[in-house]
């Protein structure tokens, strides 16, 4: 009788462990399945931030330029004063159009620094800040026209070397223009949702 109670309890564990195997072998397969997709979802979070970072070197490398820019208007304007204080004739012109350059600069890195704090996602659905890219074409408009009447002012001189410096201050100008079309044109690069809508608003 003792036997027999050794003998059926023996095949009560026995039948325990055999229905207690595939259900820890389900939590086992579980596991590892689970694992795997934490590190996927974990993944995309890490391109995330790489991402991030990336866009964070590229706005720093941005605000480098508008203040490598800021640097060389600010050194072309006491250029171009200078050669106004030595040609009372047409000094005031020159003055006038370096002021004026100077002052519109600062307005346009301003412009282009807030259209620059646009994320991403928000791009995607409104588009670039159209309303301050529209305020750096208006003034990059502005240069060109100072640009060509630079260029009259100067045929008027008559010390060469005067020449010389002004013909360097248009070249820097001209530089400079070509900068700020270019980054308008990055910045209007994308897809966007209501891109179009937010454009359309912006010409009004």
């Amino acid at each position: 009788m003792k036997t027999l109670k050794i003998g059926i309890t023996g095949i009560s564990l026995l039948m325990l462990v055999i229905f207690a195997l595939p259900c820890v072998a389900q939590n086992v397969s579980e596991k590892k399945n689970i694992e795997p997709a934490k590190e996927k979802n974990e993944e995309p979070v890490q391109n995330q931030g790489e991402d991030q970072k990336i866009q964070n070197q590229i706005n720093q490398n941005q605000e480098s330029q508008g203040e490598q820019r800021r640097s060389r208007v600010a050194t072309m304007v006491q250029e171009m004063l200078a050669v106004a204080n030595r040609n009372s004739s047409i000094g005031q012109q020159i003055r006038t159009i370096a002021q004026n350059q100077n002052q519109e600069q600062e307005e346009i890195e301003n412009a282009l620094e807030v259209t620059k704090k646009r994320s991403g996602i928000v791009k995607f659905f409104i588009g670039p800040n159209y309303k301050e890219l529209k305020k750096v074409e208006d003034r990059t408009e502005n240069h060109k026209n100072r640009l060509e009447e630079l260029k009259g002012l100067r045929a008027q001189l008559e010390n060469s070397a005067d020449a010389e410096v002004l013909t360097q201050q248009i070249q820097i100008m001209e530089q400079i223009g070509a900068e700020l079309e270019n980054e308008v044109n990055q910045e209007k690069q994308g897809i966007s949702l209501f891109g179009w809508l937010f454009r359309w608003m912006a010409k009004k």
